[in-house]
């Protein structure tokens, strides 16, 4: 049998769809990869690369799409246009069909409600065999007019006995502008060059999780949902020598990787004597640097950081999302300014050795008033320096806590327009919104506006007397010079980069460094 695998979310490391494939492929399947990196809240697809994507779907007996909710638009493009030319049955998978199951079989033929490795492989040997599909574990499905949805699959305890992704590339395309190319080392190669997390270096990048699952159910985030129905089971982790030998896999698979980065939610819950080991495992036989991108406050301690400092960390990021406590008693993150505090002077005493840490920032919150967000703003300014600040703008995903109350209070009115089609990078650009990005802008070049100055731009009575713009224009002089120059240097040593980034139109604004 054929499967045409499709993937929105991330360019070629979408390590999930290559598990899958790995899987598949492992069970006999010939399975086809699409790699369609659009970006979130995008609604269409022009209609030549649609007749691409149809023309590489064309004699498979299955089509899988993986569905986010700030995809979801887009997948219906492509899954209508699917259907409107072939006869293969389609399936979604991902975290939209596990929460709205019924909804998405309004437009596909079949979803995967859950973790879909063990779903997918007992619904391809009831389609061999011709046997129908109400004893498949976490799969709805259309019967005639029927909407079935079967009991959930249980979890995946063992994740040492999923395979490594597969990055063999015999059959895998990337669209790109000017259609899909078929990708082979060298585009590989490039992709997982694009995306760093910093400007200063070029990390060719191997991306994975080593767990599953988190250990907050945060108001805004889809785990708080996953946590509910998998019975409050959190996480589920590898076991440091599968991590291990998986990077080693990855280093034979993919040579010109210099980079691995760990996209865990939370890496820290493990214990300090286990990563002490994958510390010392990780050195003597791997050697590359690394980044982690999850970290939340109350699982850090320096000893655990400092042995995966000694062990090649170079990037770390983490969430504080607000500075004041009453809205991260609303997002469910139950720690204080001071713990936040300690634990950015504890990174920053490793600043010689590791990139600038990563804070991220939740904006747009309509329950938040001025002071909440100057909490946020006197915070960021006591952040000890350098820093980088990601803020996103708060969208009610369905499932999740703060999506029923604003549903309940008539903030959303239309899902589509005001969730599925959201950008969770349009911030508002709002005078406090523009402070918490100048801050980020100033630290990334090394300045320190000291929190006293911050503290004189957030009085109400001076913004009210219109004091406060006069300051901010001053700061904002001193930023079009910052970023324009760095930008100069920038291009000026990437040339065809900047050729390419006028191109897409994706140059960065001026409040926002890349």
């Amino acid at each position: 049998m054929k499967i045409t695998l499709i993937s929105p979310n991330d360019p070629c490391w979408d390590f999930g769809t290559r598990i899958l494939s790995a899987i598949l492929k492992k069970e006999g399947y010939e399975v086809r990869l699409l790699f369609i990196p659009f970006p979130a809240g995008q609604r269409a697809i022009n209609k030549k690369d649609l007749k691409q994507i149809i023309f590489l779907s064309e004699n498979s007996d299955l089509i899988g799409l993986s569905v986010k909710t700030n995809y979801f638009s887009g997948i219906r493009v492509i899954t209508e246009a699917l259907k409107n030319s072939l006869d293969t049955p389609i399936i979604w998978g991902g975290t939209h069909p596990t929460i709205r199951p019924k909804e998405c079989l309004n437009y596909a033929d079949m979803v995967c409600i859950g973790e879909g490795e063990i779903t997918l492989v007992n619904l391809l040997k009831n389609m061999e065999k011709g046997l129908d599909y109400k004893n498949i574990l976490g799969l709805g499905y259309k019967n005639d007019n029927e909407v079935v949805i079967n009991k959930p699959n249980l979890l995946i305890d063992n994740l040492d006995s999923l395979p490594i992704p597969d990055y063999m590339c015999e059959n895998d395309y990337l669209l790109e502008n000017g259609g899909f190319k078929k990708i082979d080392k060298n585009l590989l190669e490039k992709d997982l060059t694009r995306f760093t997390h910093t400007s200063k270096k070029k990390y060719k990048t191997y991306h994975t999780i080593t767990s599953r699952g988190c250990s907050f159910s945060c108001a805004y985030c889809c785990n708080s949902y996953l946590n509910k129905i998998n019975s409050g089971k959190k996480i589920r982790k590898k076991s440091v020598e599968s991590i291990i030998t998986e990077f080693e896999a990855a280093k034979d698979m993919l040579p010109f990787i210099n980079c691995i980065l760990i996209n865990d939610d939370d890496f820290f819950f493990r214990s300090k004597d286990e990563i002490s080991v994958f510390a010392k495992e990780y050195k003597e036989r791997i050697g590359l640097p690394f980044w982690i991108t999850g970290l939340i406050i109350p699982k850090y301690s320096n000893e655990k950081f400092s042995l995966l400092v000694g062990a090649g960390l170079k990037f770390i990021r983490l969430g504080i999302q607000s500075g004041s406590l009453q809205t991260r008693k609303m997002y469910r993150r139950y720690y204080s300014n001071e713990q936040i505090l300690k634990v950015a002077r504890d990174i920053n005493t490793f600043k010689h050795k590791i990139a600038a840490p990563s804070y991220d920032i939740i904006l747009d919150n309509p329950w938040e008033s001025d002071s909440d967000l100057t909490e946020t703003i006197m915070l960021i300014s006591n952040l000890p320096k350098p820093y980088n600040i990601e803020t996103y703008s708060l969208t009610f995903y369905p499932g999740t806590g703060l999506y029923d109350k604003a549903k309940e209070l008539g903030i959303i009115k239309d899902d589509i327009e005001q969730v599925y089609n959201r950008s969770y990078y349009a911030i508002s650009p709002t005078y406090l919104n523009r402070l918490i990005q100048t801050l980020d802008i100033f630290s990334r070049k090394g300045l320190f506006i000291p929190p006293m100055f911050m503290s004189i731009l957030t009085k109400p009575i001076l913004k009210k007397l219109k004091i406060t713009y006069f300051l901010t224009h001053i700061l904002e002089i001193i930023i079009f010079g910052l970023y324009y120059t760095d930008r100069f240097i920038y291009y000026s040593r990437h040339f065809s980069e900047f050729i390419t980034a006028i191109n897409r139109k994706k140059m960065s604004c001026l409040w926002k460094l890349d």
